[in-house]
This record gives C-alpha cells, sequence and structure tokens, in this order.
C-alpha cells in the first residue's frame, strides 16, 4: 500500500510539474492495474462462496 501512496504522489507531482493529461492517464491506468491484481489476489470468500 504505501508503494500506491508514492504512486498517487508522483502522480500528483507530475501533473503539476508536465501538465500532460495523456501521461497522467498512463500513470493512472497503471495504478489501478496494480489496484487490480491486489484484489484479485487478495480477497474475502464467504461460506457460501460469495
Amino acid at each position: 500500500m504505501h508503494d500506491m501512496h508514492r504512486a498517487f504522489q508522483q502522480l500528483a507531482v507530475d501533473a503539476r510539474e508536465q501538465g500532460d493529461p495523456r501521461q497522467a492517464q498512463r500513470q493512472l491506468a497503471q495504478i489501478q492495474n496494480s489496484c487490480v491484481a491486489c484484489h484479485a489476489t487478495y480477497r474475502f470468500v464467504t461460506a457460501d462462496g460469495e
């Protein structure tokens, strides 16, 4: 989770300094991919399988 926090901080810095919406969107997509991967790996399953 610390890595994700740093990635969001870097996104904010880059957005301010570079002002490139496409770059910001690429960075956000990478961060979201990490969210999806983590949630796919660590998910809770109830006793009835849902």
